[in-house]
C-alpha cells in the first residue's frame, strides 16, 4: 500500500465504452489540522485501529495505523452538496463537505477510546457493529430520494461471537440513519436480510453495495468472491416490515446465541422477520467477465432499469507468491450497464 495515496472522490463521464475523470475531490482535514503520515492535511488509506489487518508497503515493511485512515467504500452524494462515505476498517461512517472537508466520523458507541483531532467523533452505531469481521465493515451504502435517510450495509456477517460463525452464518445487518440533520444524525433502525443458501458454499459471501428504490426497499447485492463472479445476485430488498433489532436485545453482545447463529427456523421461533427479497438480476448468469462487484448505481428510464455496476480493483494487487512478492493485474477497470424491465417495487 501506498501511504500517500489519498482517497478521493471521482467525477466520471461515461460515453459509449469510454470512461473519462472528469474530477477529482481529495479527502482532507480542516484547515490548520495535519495527518500524522502525510504530515499534510491529505488523509490516508490506511487501517485506523490496531484491530485491523496491519497494512504493508512493496518491500514488506509495516505501514503505521493513521488515526484518520479510511478504507472508503460506498458514496452518495445529499441534496446539500456534501457527501456521505461508508467505510469497512472500523467501521464508520464519514461525512463530508463538497470540497472533500471531513467534517464528522460516526463510528460505534462503545468504541469510546477513538479520537481524531479536528474531527467530530459521534459514537452512535450499534455497538454490536464493532464485532465486523476484520476489514469487513460497512461497506454498502445509499440514500433515500428526499436525501433524509441513510442505509449502511455491513459487508460480512459478524465475527458474533467467533469467526467460525460470521463464515457459517446467514444474516447481515443493514442501519437506517436520519440525516436530516446532517450534524446530528441518528440511527434509527437496524434490520436483517439472509442470504441464500446456496452461497455457503462460497464461503466468502458479501453485501458490498446497495441502491435505494423506495421508502424502505432497496436493491441489495449478494456475492461471492469467485474470478469471475459465480454468485452475484441483486434482489429487491422490502424492509417495511422486517423487524427492528434496534436497541433489542440482538443488539446486546452478550445475548446468546447470537443473532448470527439463528438458522431461519431459528429466527421464526423467535419471531424475528428478515427483509423480504425478489430477485432482479443474476449477474453472473450474463456471462461476466467481472468480479467483485462493489459499486452500483440504478437509473429508471420508462419501462427499464439501467443497473451500471463496477468492480473493486484492489490497487491491481491480484495475490502474493510463494516468495512473497506482490503479484500484480493487468485487468482493466470495468464497468457494466445491466438492462432490465423496470425493478417493481412493493405493495
Amino acid at each position: 500500500m501506498d501511504p500517500e495515496s489519498t482517497p478521493r472522490i471521482l467525477a466520471i463521464d461515461v460515453k459509449g465504452s469510454t470512461l473519462t475523470i472528469s474530477k477529482q475531490i481529495l479527502l482532507h482535514l480542516p484547515r490548520g489540522i495535519a495527518d500524522p503520515v502525510t504530515g499534510s492535511s491529505n488523509i490516508t488509506g490506511l487501517p485506523n485501529i490496531s484491530s485491523d489487518d496491519a497494512a504493508y508497503d512493496l518491500a514488506g515493511n509495516q505501514l503505521p495505523f493513521d488515526p484518520y485512515g479510511v478504507d472508503t467504500e460506498g458514496v452518495v452524494r445529499a441534496p446539500d452538496g456534501t457527501f456521505w462515505i461508508s467505510e469497512e476498517y472500523r467501521p464508520s461512517v464519514l461525512h463530508v463537505a463538497a470540497d472533500g472537508t471531513v467534517l464528522s466520523r460516526l463510528v460505534p458507541s462503545n468504541q469510546t477510546a477513538y479520537t481524531a483531532k479536528g474531527i467530530d467523533v459521534q459514537r452512535v452505531l450499534p455497538a454490536i457493529l464493532s464485532k465486523e469481521k476484520s476489514n469487513r465493515g460497512l461497506e454498502a451504502l445509499t440514500i433515500s430520494g428526499d436525501g433524509r435517510t441513510l442505509y449502511a450495509g455491513m459487508q460480512s456477517p459478524l465475527n458474533n461471537p467467533t469467526t467460525k460463525i460470521s463464515a457459517a452464518s446467514r444474516n447481515l445487518r443493514i442501519v437506517q440513519l436520519d440525516i436530516s440533520h446532517p450534524a446530528k444524525p441518528r440511527v434509527t433502525g437496524e434490520y436483517l436480510t439472509v442470504r441464500d443458501a446456496d452461497n455457503s458454499t462460497d464461503g466468502d459471501w458479501k453485501n458490498s453495495t446497495m441502491s435505494w428504490l423506495a421508502p424502505g426497499q432497496l436493491l441489495v447485492e449478494e456475492r461471492d468472491a469467485k474470478v469471475p463472479a459465480k454468485h452475484t445476485y441483486f434482489y429487491a430488498v422490502d424492509l417495511r416490515r422486517a423487524t427492528n433489532l434496534l436497541g433489542s436485545k440482538w443488539d446486546d453482545l452478550a445475548t446468546s446465541p447470537s443473532l448470527e447463529q439463528l438458522t431461519p427456523p431459528d429466527l421464526a421461533a423467535n419471531d424475528l422477520v428478515a427483509g423480504a427479497k425478489r430477485l432482479v438480476l443474476d449477474v453472473a448468469a450474463t456471462g461476466t467477465t467481472n468480479s467483485k462487484l462493489e459499486g452500483m448505481s440504478v437509473l429508471r428510464r420508462g419501462r427499464t432499469t439501467e443497473i451500471a455496476v463496477v468492480d473493486d480493483n484492489d490497487f491491481d494487487v491480484s495475490g502474493i507468491d510463494a516468495s512473497g512478492n506482490v503479484q500484480f493485474t493487468t485487468t482493466p477497470e470495468q464497468l457494466d450497464i445491466y438492462r432490465v424491465p423496470t425493478v417493481q417495487v412493493y405493495n
